[in-house]
Parts: structure tokens; sequence; C-alpha cells
């Protein structure tokens, strides 16, 4: 059951979606790598922009998921919490394309690679 703040403008029962619906969610499973913890949820790709917050029945905020990665394995994204960058991997084609893509800033980087706001010599 949700909780709500009186002061942050609801009644308890004003009925507000669940913040992670149950096609995305399986909350019973609990991931921890680099000494986070993660929700592992199960759903088709596009049920991704449906995870996030819902402030009130008419604001969502939407939270991308930090990790996700189709069936096969055949790729992964995964968006790094303390910096600003997302990083995909997968095969050689999936990432010409993407670095070649004229609607994306992507790079080909390496393990040694920083992430950091001060190894970004482009910008």
């Amino acid at each position: 059951m949700l909780q709500f703040d009186e002061s942050a403008g609801l009644s308890e029962s004003e009925p507000v979606p669940p913040a992670f619906p149950d096609d995305v969610l399986a909350a019973d499973q609990l991931v921890r790598l680099a000494a986070r913890e993660y929700l592992l949820g199960r759903g088709p790709l596009e049920a991704a922009t449906r995870v996030g917050d819902q402030i009130t029945p008419d604001w969502f905020e939407p939270q991308s998921p930090n990790i996700f990665w189709p069936t096969d394995r055949s790729w992964c994204v995964a968006t790094e919490i303390d910096f600003d960058s997302t990083l995909v991997g997968g095969s050689e084609q999936l990432v010409t394309e993407l670095v070649t893509h004229e609607r994306l800033e992507a790079f080909r980087i390496q393990p040694q690679d920083s992430l950091q706001d001060n190894a970004d010599h482009v910008n």
C-alpha cells in the first residue's frame, strides 16, 4: 500500500497507480551489483517507459531503468548512477550503428576509459 503525506496535496482516498506496473516489476527479486541493490523487473521493452514515480494522479516522474537487456542477452544498456553516461554493449554492428547515428552523441570506449566529467575532451 502506498502512503502519502497530506502536505503533498493528496488524500488517501485518491487512487494513484502503482509506481511500477505489474508487468514491469517482479519486486520479489533483488540483485546486488557493485555495492548497489537493484530491483529486477521483467516485461516488454516499451514497458520501461512506465517505470517511475506517480507523484499525483496527473503527475508522473519517469525513471529509466539503470540496466536492461533482452532475453537473449545480445546487448545491454546501463546508465551510470553517478555519472552522466549511458553505456551500451553489443555486437560490432550494433556499436557501429550507434556511434555513426546522426542524432546520437556516442563514442566507443574501452574498460580503462573514465566517465568522470573531467575526462570529456569533446564537450
